[in-house]
């Protein structure tokens, strides 16, 4: 992730929170959207709608188990980069294999940031 950027804040629950994100991949582009937080359960649940060029929803669940904590992500997402969607076919494992490193590097930042090894 190059940056995210918290664009306004409704309240100190934090829902309703847009961010807007920039992200560079392996390949030589960038994604850019805004996410907007729908619902928060604390140290449980985030939800969230995303637009830009990432189009759709996700959630981000923590999961207490032994004596740590488990992260699960889910997106529902569409790309609306143009050319991706008129490549995608062809290039597919391309962007898998890019997808798989983009979203290893942020674990990487997310265990650095938490301090976890």
């Amino acid at each position: 992730m190059d940056s995210v950027i918290e664009l306004n804040a409704e309240d100190d629950s934090g829902v309703e929170t847009q961010y807007h994100f920039i992200w560079s991949t392996c390949l030589p582009y960038k994604l850019t959207f805004d996410l907007r937080t729908r619902k928060i359960i604390p140290y449980q649940l985030i939800t969230f709608d995303a637009k830009g060029d990432l189009k759709g929803k996700g959630s981000c669940k923590l999961i207490k188990k032994d004596n740590g904590t488990v992260i699960q992500f889910h997106w529902d997402v569409d790309t609306h980069k143009p050319w991706m969607s008129f490549v995608s076919i062809l290039f597919k494992p391309i962007f898998v294999w890019n997808h798989s490193r983009v979203m290893k590097s942020g674990e990487q930042s997310l265990i650095q940031r938490l301090n976890v090894k």
